[in-house]
């Protein structure tokens, strides 16, 4: 019991340090001289490597984590996972489509290769191996839209078998592929389980 409660104490502040912004989240470059880039690092420290940069226009980027003090964001590059300093990032709110979807909305899986792409009223479902793409009509969404707190969302679609439910659920997670991690999953019985992006570069 003294273990328990001792650790608790001893994490509180670091928990206490992170921000309170749900995940994913969409940031644009924000403070950077026009002249300057923001370096992507591979560790939350300024002189970790770079893996690489962006410039003062850059927006729509995707986080999927916070370092424990809170200061640095975990961002997808280049097949890895980098970190950019918070200080030059500025939180935007994620714009919703006609589905109310967010507008980047991009699911994918392995084995085989699968992705699932929002388009008006449908959603597409493209499978690489035997080159088949299915339209899904969508029917219902629960909530009506996304929202940035939310616990979950089920997407009810029909297509040429039946009537389906898609789970969008927040938790981390890989692709498999990459070193990339992910802060949404999809989950239905038309392709499994994947992981989902909301990142909208601009």
């Amino acid at each position: 019991m003294r273990i328990t409660i001792l650790w608790l104490l001893l994490t509180l502040p670091v928990l206490a340090d992170q921000p309170q912004i749900p995940l994913p989240a969409l940031f644009k470059v924000h403070g950077v001289s026009s002249d300057d880039r923001l370096n992507v690092r591979t560790a939350p420290d300024t002189s970790s490597e770079i893996l690489g940069s962006y410039d003062t226009l850059t927006e729509g980027l995707e986080v999927v984590g916070f370092s424990a003090k809170g200061n640095w964001a975990q961002v997808n590059v280049a097949g890895q996972t980098g970190w950019m300093s918070m200080a030059y990032l500025k939180q935007q709110p994620i714009a919703l489509d006609d589905n109310g979807l967010p507008m980047g909305l991009r699911c994918f899986g392995t084995e085989p290769f699968w992705t699932l792409t929002p388009r008006p009223g449908t959603l597409v479902l493209a499978r690489q191996l035997d080159e088949v793409i299915e339209i899904f009509q969508i029917n219902s969404t629960s909530p009506a839209q996304y929202l940035q707190d939310f616990h979950g969302m089920m997407i009810d679609v029909t297509g040429d078998n039946g009537t389906h439910t898609i789970r969008v659920l927040p938790g981390r997670c890989s692709d498999g592929m990459s070193e990339h991690i992910y802060a949404l999953h999809a989950i239905s019985d038309v392709f499994g389980a994947g992981c989902c992006s909301i990142e909208n570069m601009k």
